[in-house]
Parts: structure tokens; C-alpha cells; sequence
């Protein structure tokens, strides 16, 4: 799926890719879509839908795994990040100008409920985790962390649960189980991993190994919980696995042509990474613990140059 020599990326089981032909080195096909922007991505795989955000146009748009148009969210301003209940029920829309987190029903890909933040909360990145929502808010310099229980009738609304921290940009959050881990991006990188099984974070460790502090892009979480990997500027050019319970380094996977700047775990623990490359690899799919990719992914050139991967742009089902 493409959109201004753009590509987002949909792996299903551990060797295909959506929305292209099946094969080693594959150069897949791309699909324009009508957005004008792109925030993130998450992929309903009971349904076979992809849910895709567009800020700019305040929307939502639903395709098939093959990049068609299937359905649109409209009004959602400034809709950012999105994440999928374990379920596959809900996908949690976060919606800054709304001042609102907005579930959408996977069954109709319809709006369910919108719940309100708070006044001037700009809620911008969120996580299912422990059977809440999770959410960071806020403006620059000072962003926290919030949640709330969609199963009760009135969701009552819990702000600054990490009193004691205020991010400056609002950090990528990542869960799985009732594990939230929150990365922050740029220069210096860091991770921090939270239990939130009893509704309040409850910190398990903080640090982030030195191969990987240098501008993480993205990270992702394994299912089980027991694995980071991050996208970051580790020299030369690799993605860093990290142990969650000590954050300690663990192992890298290089890639060919630049810094990673997308990264995901497939259920049975198969990594993707992307790099923004616009004439070369552009995604390597790596089986745990190994030192070279399995498969990798060409997209085709275009009259704009090579299309590339977007920033935390790879998702599987």
C-alpha cells in the first residue's frame, strides 16, 4: 500500500507479504491509498482488515490485505496512533483535537464510544495492556501517562500515573499481555517496562543498552513479553534485541542500507525491519537469533524515485 512514494507494510504469517507476490527478494506491488498523511497502522487479523490513521485528514480508512478500500472513519481530528485489543474486537483510535480516545468496532469498522481525556489533554500515543487503555498525554514540554477500564459502563479517566516523570514529545507505547513498555525516540533513547496488571504501573526496570540509545525509531514488543526489538542507530547498521526483564543487549540484526525505522515481532517471534532506503532492501525478515534476513523486500521504483518504508510503518497478522 502506497501513498506519496510511501509504503506501509502488512506481513502475514512468517513469510508472506500483504498486498504483493510471495517469494524470496519479492518485489511487491503497491496499492495507492486516498490519505494524505500517515500516522499508524494496526491489522485486524480475524477480520483480514488494516486500519490506517490520516492526521491530516482526520480519518481512518479500512482496507483488505490487498490494499482496497473497504471502509472510512470519519471525524477524527488530528487522529494519531492506533492499537488492537488482543481480540481483535476494538481497534483504540488516539484523537488529539477530539481530546478523546476513539474505539472502533472491528465487526463493522464503525465507531463504538468516544472517551473524553480530559480538557486540553491532546491524547497522542496508546496500548491495551492489563485490560485498560493506556494512553500518553499532553503537549511540549510535558506529556503523561493516563488509562482507563473500557469495560465499565462510565470509564472514569486516570491521569499522571507516573507523577514523578513529564516526557517532552509524547513516547511510543507498546504492550502485550499485562506488560507496557514506553520508548522514547530521538537523540538519546530510552525504555522503561511497567507491570500493569493492578491498574497502576509499577516500574520493572528503565535503561536502554548503549548500541541502541543512539535515535530509536521504533521498537517492538514480543508476544510473550520477553523481547524488545528496537530500530535504532546501531553501528554498523542493525536492529538491537533486548531482554525485557534486564534490558539487557541480547543480539543485533543487520540490515544493508541505512538505520532500521520500523520494527515488528511476529507471533512465533519472526522480526521485520525496514529501512528508508529509496533504492535499495527496503525490508528484512530475520528468524530469532539469527544474523542474516531469510527474505528480503524490493519495492519497485516509481516516477517520484524508489518508494520507501514509513517510520513505524510494518505491522503483522
Amino acid at each position: 500500500m502506497r501513498t506519496v512514494a510511501t509504503a506501509l507494510a502488512v506481513l502475514f504469517s512468517s513469510t508472506a507479504l500483504a498486498a504483493g507476490t510471495v517469494g524470496p527478494a519479492a518485489a511487491d506491488s503497491s496499492t495507492a491509498l486516498s490519505i494524505s498523511s500517515y500516522g499508524d497502522i494496526a491489522v485486524d487479523g480475524v477480520h483480514k482488515r488494516v486500519y490506517i490513521s490520516d492526521p491530516a485528514g482526520n480519518k481512518v480508512v479500512v482496507t483488505d490485505y490487498a490494499g482496497k478500500l473497504v471502509a472510512t472513519v470519519p471525524d477524527l481530528s488530528g487522529v494519531r496512533d492506533l492499537a488492537i485489543t488482543p481480540d481483535s474486537r476494538t481497534v483504540y483510535a488516539a484523537v488529539p483535537g477530539e481530546d478523546a480516545v476513539v474505539a472502533i468496532e472491528t465487526s463493522t469498522s464503525t465507531t463504538a464510544a468516544r472517551y473524553s481525556t480530559g480538557e486540553n489533554t491532546d491524547p497522542q500515543t496508546l496500548a491495551v495492556a492489563g485490560g485498560r487503555v493506556w494512553f500518553m498525554y499532553g503537549q511540549q514540554p510535558s506529556h503523561h501517562l493516563g488509562s482507563f477500564d473500557p469495560a465499565q459502563s462510565t470509564p472514569e479517566m486516570v491521569l499522571d500515573q507516573l507523577p514523578d516523570l513529564g516526557f517532552y514529545d509524547a513516547p511510543e507505547l507498546e504492550s502485550a499481555g499485562s506488560t507496557l513498555v514506553i520508548g522514547i525516540h530521538g537523540t538519546w533513547s530510552g525504555l522503561a517496562v511497567y507491570d500493569v496488571s493492578s491498574g497502576t504501573p509499577v516500574l520493572r526496570k528503565q535503561g536502554m543498552p548503549a548500541e541502541a540509545a543512539n535515535y530509536m525509531n521504533d521498537f517492538a514488543l514480543s508476544a510473550d513479553a520477553k523481547q524488545i526489538v528496537a530500530a535504532s542507530g546501531e553501528s554498523p547498521y542493525a536492529a538491537t534485541a533486548i531482554n525485557t526483564d534486564d534490558l539487557s543487549r541480547t543480539g543485533g540484526y543487520p540490515v544493508e542500507a541505512g538505520n532500521p525505522n520500523s520494527a515488528a515481532i511476529a507471533p512465533d517471534g519472526t522480526i521485520a525491519l525496514s529501512t528508508f532506503s529509496w533504492y535499495d532492501k527496503d525490508i528484512f525478515i530475520f528468524k530469532p537469533g539469527a544474523k542474516t534476513p531469510y527474505r528480503t523486500y524490493t519495492y519497485d521504483l516509481n516516477t517520484s524515485g524508489g518508494d520507501t518504508i514509513a517510520g513505524q510503518g510494518l505491522t503483522w497478522a
